[in-house]
């Protein structure tokens, strides 16, 4: 418990990282989950699917534990120790715009209230959903307009969101070189 702890609390502390690995993001929520689970001894199975060719794309902190902790604070379910089942999934998405990662956080629960999707769909900060509120407020200023939220219901609560991918270039040897070149020469100016 205290390791899971002081895990979380280190990555919560990394201030200079607005962006961070999807692989980091998801091991965090990893450790995220397994924390939650000692505090409250909630039964939570956590089904992911992330396709490992995008485990290295850049993603904002806290992209998808902001959602995880949704379902833990708000998943009700009808029958009493009923267990949380989250699903997790992180795909890329090939368009004629280019290329988009799609993340999506999926519970068992009963679901978003009416109002609630209302207020998160059109950005209406009513002191709810603060944590949703924050990522795509941090989102729009990291990608301006190529970033999308969906949040409704199906079978559960499922908040959606789409960013788009940087292009990468090849890197080729001269490109390398080049680079290497120029970290060194910014090196000796700080000198």
């Amino acid at each position: 418990l205290i390791m899971n702890l002081s895990e979380h609390m280190r990555y919560l502390l990394q201030s200079d990282c607005e962006l961070v690995s999807l692989r980091s993001e998801a091991n965090h929520t990893e450790n995220y989950i397994r924390l939650r689970k000692n505090i409250t001894g909630r039964k939570c199975d956590v089904i992911w699917t992330i396709a490992e060719e995008i485990e290295e794309e850049m993603v904002p902190t806290l992209c998808i534990q902001t959602f995880v902790e949704n379902s833990f604070k708000y998943a009700k379910h009808s029958q009493v120790g009923e267990k949380l089942i989250i699903h997790i999934s992180a795909s890329l998405l090939e368009t004629e715009e280019g290329n988009f990662l799609n993340i999506r956080v999926r519970d068992n629960g009963n679901g978003y209230d009416e109002k609630i999707l209302e207020e998160i769909n059109d950005n209406l900060p009513e002191g709810r959903g603060v944590g949703i509120h924050n990522l795509k407020q941090r989102c729009k200023i990291l990608y301006d307009n190529r970033v999308e939220f969906f949040f409704y219901n199906d079978g559960g609560a499922v908040s959606e969101f789409i960013m788009a991918l940087e292009e990468r270039k090849e890197e080729t040897g001269e490109d390398h070189e080049s680079r290497a070149k120029e970290d060194e020469e910014g090196k000796e100016k700080e000198r």
